[in-house]
């Protein structure tokens, strides 16, 4: 599980900047705001510490459509934590940021004391991505 937060993390943290995509503008930086020094140094390994007030979701998806997407992070902006997403072929992962994440946010982290990894069918969100894809073209 361990590898599972520290990939989502990585992710998050490279959204911070600039990605070219294939053919397409660059993507726009997402922000982690305070929380961007301390995943950067936990990644780097300057800590062992997992970074403070920080939850990750990760959800193996059993819909053929979300085992055959992917999505770059992208950023929930209608609430008061960094919430940031993507999809890597059928595993849904969720990076939650901040004081104010949901109790029941960080217990079901992948990094938690229970170390818990969901099984669930994914499609509804799936769609949804690419329904926000189709709306920011």
């Amino acid at each position: 599980m361990n590898m599972f937060a520290y990939f989502a993390l990585s992710m998050a943290w490279r959204s911070t900047h600039s990605w070219p995509v294939s053919g397409e503008e660059d993507t726009k930086p997402l922000s982690l705001g305070r929380y961007k020094e301390p995943v950067r140094q936990f990644l780097a390994e300057e800590t062992k510490e997992f970074p403070r007030d920080t939850a990750v979701i990760v959800v193996v998806c059993t819909d053929k459509v979300s085992r055959e997407a992917w999505f770059l992070p992208n950023q929930c902006d209608d609430i008061w934590y960094h919430d940031l997403r993507f999809l890597a072929f059928g595993v849904m992962f969720r990076v939650t940021l901040g004081k104010d994440v949901p109790a029941v946010l960080k217990y079901d982290s992948c990094h938690a004391e229970g170390k818990r990894i969901h099984v669930g069918d994914g499609s509804k969100k799936t769609r949804e991505g690419f329904a926000s894809l189709e709306g920011s073209g």
